[in-house]
């Protein structure tokens, strides 16, 4: 018995269903061998980590025939995670070139830029930006790191001001320098290696503006107290409003009046807040996915025990992930819920000292109209005492 019309169509689908799910699943599959393409995929928080290296190798062939394969996918199905996977591979096949043929390395990272702008939250336009400077090319290297952070919101930004202040200070541009210098210093989660700095400067560079905080923080922390004392001390005096300033000056023994220590507040505090967040009167609110770092300076005798903060969702059915971060660790990550006002509590294992908190928001429900508000932090409190 032949099929009619509408049976062949009904037959040509079920087979188009059939090898889409398959595809789907490939996809999935190849994805979850590798850690480096987890985040995109499973539209994982923005946290930030140095690509993982571990795991199963594929070779070049292998990888070369992934990306052809869902690049030439994506182009029929706009599936994202097409998209994704090529993306994946190339990113792959520029690390494993990047040693020993960097230009070629060069042009996996591009073509993987070319399928996702932002994979991995902006890691091929760093490696880019890190052969680029080995070859001498600190024009275009800069261009990768500004890319970088456009795209990142978190650590991997600052090492990218890192990067844009070293070259910087090569081109002469010593202010220009100082400020990449400056954000990188303040909210870098990680232990710094201040010497580092000490080593770009050459004798006939002065320090001034910010970077009497940079130097002297350099200088501090390699135990060069009363050159440090120096220049912090000259720094709180331009800027006696930056509490980062005011604590690493009486590290040094500058004689410091209060306040040194972070107010329970934290929105009162300067913070570093990623663009699409905007802070007013009303509290932080977000318009995009994105992050906010508070560095946090905390005196041993009223150490707080935790954390309070007072969510209001701004769109309707809203969804959201939320995670929070000390110092570089995980303190705790969940699902937002569409409640008119939600109030979240935890206790934080804060310590005597800097404190670097980060905040990351991830819409994962509708997104509404371009440019509304989705969600606000009406308050942010430390709260004293142990439990929470």
């Amino acid at each position: 018995m032949t099929a009619g019309p509408d049976g062949l169509i009904m037959k040509h689908l079920l087979i188009a269903f059939g090898v889409a799910v398959l595809i789907t699943l490939a996809a999935i599959l190849f994805a979850a061998r590798s850690s480096h393409w987890s985040i995109l995929m499973e539209g994982g928080t923005r946290t930030e980590a140095t690509p993982a290296t571990g795991g199963a190798a594929p070779n070049l062939s292998d990888l070369s025939n992934t990306s052809r394969f869902f690049g030439e996918l994506s182009r029929i199905d706009p599936d994202l995670r097409h998209r994704n996977v090529a993306a994946g591979a190339e990113f792959r096949m520029g690390e494993l070139l990047e040693k020993t043929e960097p230009e070629e390395a060069l042009k996996h990272y591009k073509a993987c830029t070319d399928l996702l702008e932002n994979y991995l939250h902006g890691w091929p336009w760093f490696r880019m930006g890190q052969i680029r400077i080995a070859r001498g090319q600190a024009v275009e290297a800069d261009r990768d790191f500004d890319r970088t952070m456009q795209i990142d919101d978190g650590r991997l930004a600052l090492r990218a001001a890192y990067e844009r202040g070293k070259i910087a200070l090569n081109n002469n541009n010593i202010e220009q320098a100082w400020e990449f210098f400056y954000e990188f210093l303040r909210f870098s989660p990680e232990p710094l290696a201040d010497y580092h700095f000490l080593n770009m400067l050459r004798n006939d560079v002065q320090p001034s503006g910010l970077g009497l905080y940079v130097v002297g923080r350099a200088l501090l922390g390699i135990g060069r107290i009363e050159q440090a004392r120096d220049l912090l001390g000259k720094y709180v005096s331009l800027y006696p409003n930056d509490l980062s300033g005011r604590f690493y000056a009486m590290q040094a023994g500058v004689p410091v009046s209060p306040p040194v220590y972070s107010p329970p507040d934290v929105l009162q505090g300067d913070t570093r807040q990623s663009s699409g967040l905007h802070k007013n009167s009303t509290g932080l609110i977000f318009y995009s996915d994105g992050r906010l770092m508070a560095d946090l300076y905390l005196n041993e005798q009223n150490l707080p025990g935790g954390l309070r903060v007072v969510l209001q969702p701004m769109i309707k059915e809203f969804r959201g992930r939320w995670s929070v971060l000390l110092n570089g660790e995980s303190v705790d990550d969940f699902e937002i819920t569409p409640d008119l006002r939600m109030e979240w509590k935890h206790e934080i294992p804060f310590q005597p000292g800097r404190n670097l908190m980060e905040i990351a928001f991830q819409n994962t429900g509708p997104r509404g109209d371009s440019g509304a508000p989705i969600v606000r932090i009406q308050s942010m409190i430390l709260e004293s005492g142990g439990a929470v």
